[in-house]
């Protein structure tokens, strides 16, 4: 009972000295295990560069939704104007006097 535990223990020493590679022979085949080393941090570098490619695209296309938005309102506001000026010039043609107001509006109140 007492060699099972010994065993268990020693197999995670083993591990943890790397006993485990040299008596299984891995030692032998480093060329093998350093290949399979640089293999896998290719594999998460290339992971992780597509993330960051992912995460610029994900802003860019928030950002242009937002410049979408921001060209339509000024296209709206650019419509706005474009109509204020032809209703002042068909007004200036029916001989109104048409001009700018110089001050805010201000509400009247009507008694009855």
């Amino acid at each position: 009972m007492e060699e099972e535990k010994r065993k268990k223990f020693s197999v995670s020493r083993d591990i943890l000295s790397g006993q485990l590679l040299i008596k299984s022979g891995l030692v032998t085949r480093w060329k093998f295990i350093l290949y399979c080393f640089i293999l896998i941090i290719l594999f998460i570098s290339y992971n992780m560069s597509v993330e960051r490619l992912q995460m610029k695209l994900l802003k860019n296309q928030e950002e242009l939704v937002l410049l979408k938005d921001e060209c339509s309102g000024k296209y709206a506001k650019l419509q706005n104007i474009s109509k204020r000026s032809q209703i002042t010039e068909r007004l200036k043609e029916l001989g109104s006097k048409v001009e700018n107001p110089t001050s805010p509006a201000v509400i009247v109140e009507i008694e009855k």
